[in-house]
């Protein structure tokens, strides 16, 4: 389901060195790793809410990436990204346990979970191997190789990356405020609490609720900020 989390998460994807795809290139799935990598200057996305929200700013300006939004009821306006999930979409729709979303196939009644026999690893992996092929492939578009034409580019921009990547992981993630009580600090039932809390409150007894930092993806550790040097813990 479309969340801030899951934004926030590609963006991070986005960002960073793609270092797993070595172990596809070693078993031949993959030709070489993948270069894509660095800190945009801009996104440019449609007004879903997951796009326009404070967290969603205030995360994106931290790193110094500005924001753009599409004009309302216009897909034309982003069309290169609509064009690829189309092509993909129509991909996944020729693999075994479709469901076929709203097409007009759905009238076949065709059960998908019955014949599904792909499991979430298998589609990850293609979808690295579609990716790639995609970028081999002469594009009438730019008239060039798409990833000959990244390599142009980042010989022109060189690739930015965080030069800190535990403020990087901090700032890119879920903002949260929350007291710090006897017991730690209370998050989706989960309770977090050590030394390095206990020091902080300590340091810090007149501040009421402190911020927090949550990646969803890692939920056995939190971020908190220290409100004195604004680093976390």
């Amino acid at each position: 389901t479309p969340s801030l989390e899951e934004v926030m998460a590609a963006i991070k994807h986005a960002i960073l060195p793609k270092f797993y795809t070595q172990a596809w290139v070693d078993s031949g799935d993959l030709e070489q790793v993948w270069e894509a990598m660095g800190i945009p200057q801009e996104i440019y996305a449609d007004n879903a809410l997951e796009f326009t929200g404070t967290v969603y700013a205030i995360a994106l300006s931290s790193v110094g990436i500005s924001l753009a939004t599409s004009p309302p009821n216009t897909p034309t306006s982003k069309g290169r990204i609509e064009r690829g999930f189309g092509t993909f979409n129509q991909y996944i729709h020729r693999l075994s346990g479709t469901t076929f979303g709203t097409s007009n196939l759905r009238h076949l009644s065709y059960d998908g979970k019955t014949y599904a026999c792909h499991d979430i690893a298998w589609i990850w992996k293609v979808l690295h191997m579609f990716i790639e092929d995609i970028e081999l492939k002469w594009s009438k578009g730019i008239q060039d190789q798409p990833r000959r034409r990244w390599r142009e580019g980042v010989r022109r921009f060189p690739v930015v990356l965080p030069l800190d990547l535990e403020q990087f992981e901090a700032d890119m993630s879920i903002h949260k405020s929350r007291t710090i009580q006897r017991g730690g600090i209370e998050y989706q039932g989960l309770l977090y609490s050590g030394r390095p809390l206990e020091e902080l409150k300590l340091r810090n007894p007149d501040v009421q609720s402190f911020s927090i930092r949550i990646d969803p993806e890692d939920l056995n550790f939190i971020r908190v900020i220290d409100p004195q040097t604004m680093r976390p813990i």
